[in-house]
């Protein structure tokens, strides 16, 4: 059986698994183009081409466009242990040549250095990095294999054969767990047991430390999980076309409002949700961003991820909201793509949405 707690745990377990890419974003504005963009960021035209896919440089203002990607640096406990590297400044110098010279972009040169403008002097010591300080707490020592010790002691794991008249409650008692926690070891129902089946009784010491996991989740401040907690509270509402509340919505209602909790408008249907939002690939997707379908061609059905193919959707077909799988025949086969409106404090990117078409 598949809790709530269940789901939002994978889905706080997929955002930290596939949130080592940072994607950094930029908003086209009138009289830019590529080029200029391109020496912004410390990058050519042909590697913006190649990040956004484009076959041309023709972009227009408004456009999302991709300007670097790059894997998230691990955060450093104390300032302490890093060392400053700085250049001196040669006649002929800019930052576009400084940033490609040294693999970071202008935007990071004039936050490391607090520059407003672009403006450098020939002899000026600005910062372009910085360098993990080594000091023997930091050196990696030789593991010693005895020194290892297991996380889980798996000889503490009880097997328990279901005899005739054994019921979850019964079987709970007798080992002092409660029924819940029991089902959900072993991913059963209460309608599945059988004599002779045979189940695992966990340790207590694993259940509470599921427990303190799902304590820790809950605390959590991230909107992504936010967002995720809110939408279950529409589980199981009735599917009503052009719905947009709990009592009735529809798919595209059912994203507005989950949205519209964390200060984020949705356009008004899924189409333009799909061509409003910032183009992901599969395997960049977190829990929180929504998933396309298409329907006779078009993209007419949309959902809200969850992690681990799993996503949250009003069913025309089931007439409610409930919790379906992208590996299931019918939406692979209509499956269109992932699209972000979330997107991560990392990228240069305002959250929120201005000015996207509305019907």
């Amino acid at each position: 059986m598949i809790t709530k707690k269940f789901i939002i745990f994978i889905a706080f377990l997929c955002l930290n698994l596939y949130s080592n890419i940072v994607t950094v974003y930029h908003t086209v504005k009138k009289g830019e183009n590529l080029y200029t963009i391109a020496r912004k960021y410390g990058k050519t035209t042909d590697e913006l081409k190649k990040l956004n896919n484009l076959k041309s440089i023709t972009i227009y203002p408004g456009q999302k466009i991709i300007v670097d990607k790059k894997e998230k640096q691990p955060v450093v406990e104390t300032k302490t242990n890093l060392e400053k590297q700085y250049y001196n400044v040669q006649k002929g110098d800019n930052l576009y040549k400084i940033s490609k010279k040294f693999g970071v972009s202008i935007a990071q040169l004039k936050k490391m250095n607090n520059l407003k403008s672009s403006t450098i002097h020939p002899g000026q010591k600005i910062i372009v990095g910085y360098k993990k300080i080594e000091n023997e707490k930091s050196v990696k020592k030789e593991i010693n294999p005895d020194e290892i010790q297991s996380i889980v002691n798996v000889s503490k794991k009880i097997y328990y054969k279901i005899s005739e008249g054994d019921t979850i409650e019964s079987i709970s008692e007798k080992f002092g767990i409660e029924p819940d926690k029991l089902l959900q070891a072993n991913l059963i129902r209460k309608e599945d047991l059988k004599v002779g089946q045979i189940i695992v009784i966990p340790p207590k010491e694993i259940l509470e430390e599921e427990t303190k996991i799902e304590t820790t989740i809950e605390n959590k401040s991230n909107i992504r999980i936010k967002l995720i907690e809110e939408v279950f509270n529409y589980l199981g509402s009735r599917y009503v076309y052009g719905g947009e509340s709990k009592t009735g919505l529809d798919c595209s209602g059912l994203t507005r409002l989950a949205y519209k909790t964390i200060g984020i408008l949705l356009p008004q249907n899924s189409s333009l949700q799909y061509k409003n939002g910032i183009e992901i690939k599969k395997e960049e997707a977190l829990p929180g961003d929504l998933v396309f379908f298409k329907r006779g061609g078009r993209i007419g059905h949309v959902g809200i991820y969850l992690g681990n193919d799993l996503f949250i959707h009003a069913s025309y077909t089931l007439k409610r909201v409930v919790i379906s799988s992208l590996s299931e025949r019918y939406f692979k086969e209509r499956f269109a793509g992932f699209r972000r409106y979330l997107v991560d404090e990392e990228a240069y990117f305002a959250k929120g949405i201005e000015n996207v078409e509305q019907e």
